[in-house]
């Protein structure tokens, strides 16, 4: 599985003890400069586990304007990253820093699920999280085949998984509809067929298919990117049933972690 490069971190302690919280109102002590110790407070809370920004909060006893505008710092630097549920998990930067760390089950699930998928299409398999009209890259098992790599923002577009994401969005085909050009009929026809086909870029092709959440909704967008030739429709049909799969897989591990 070492070929898969992955964003994730260990949801339990090294020991494998529960998180112990730290009660809403604890005073924050450390050196003079209180940025650094604030930040310094909420990755050691993260690192405990997955976090959104209000348990951040009740977890350090910061407030929530204080504990979100740290964490969308952190976030800048890929200090932390969202996992697939949204919430904040160590990012690749610390890693950058040290040799060993630890990953989370539901990473680790990720990391089996393409490579299992990239075997069995023989092509790259990526994993698209939603972020409004934009999609970020948070796994992939060769980044460097088609040049996205982990951590990359991408804008709207007419790649597959960007399609993925906007067909089960209203919200989102309206935020993008001055970006693509792709019809109501053809996000219906994408919706009815479970995935999409679309451009990555001139000599490449997408499918994909969506991940679900434990609410159902659409949070990101399973992948596999090939370069593109005269291939038979059954071909397609075939990898577009693997994606299926995968993506569906996905969603049951994400409604087990939640």
């Amino acid at each position: 599985m070492k070929n898969l490069h992955l964003l994730c971190a260990s949801p339990t302690q090294a020991d494998g003890s529960q998180r112990q919280n730290i009660c809403v109102g604890t005073p924050l002590t450390g050196t003079s400069v209180g940025v650094i110790d604030k930040a310094w407070l909420i990755l050691t809370e993260i690192a405990k586990g997955p976090l959104s920004v209000q348990n951040v909060a009740l977890q350090t006893g910061m407030a929530r304007p204080t504990a979100h505008r740290i964490i969308k710092s952190l976030e800048y630097h890929r200090i932390v990253v969202r996992d697939l549920l949204g919430r904040y998990v160590i990012g690749p930067a610390p890693f950058a820093l040290v040799s060993n760390y630890m990953r989370d089950p539901l990473g680790e699930a990720v990391e089996t699920i393409l490579q299992a998928l990239q075997q069995a299409a023989a092509t790259e398999a990526l994993l698209f999280w939603a972020d409004g009209i934009e999609r970020i890259c948070i796994a992939a098992t060769a980044p460097e085949v088609y040049g996205v790599q982990i951590g990359t923002r991408l804008p709207p577009s007419h790649a597959s998984s960007a399609l993925t994401i906007f067909a089960w969005s209203t919200a989102r085909r309206l935020a993008a509809r001055n970006h693509i050009s792709t019809t109501p009929a053809e996000f219906n026809k994408i919706r009815h067929s479970g995935w999409a086909q679309g451009n990555t870029y001139a000599d490449s092709i997408s499918t994909s298919a969506p991940v679900r959440d434990p609410k159902g909704e659409v949070v990101a967008a399973v992948t596999l990117a090939a370069r593109y030739d005269k291939r038979t429709d059954n071909h397609w049909l075939n990898q577009a049933q693997q994606v299926k799969a995968a993506a569906k897989e996905l969603s049951n591990i994400l409604a087990e972690f939640a």
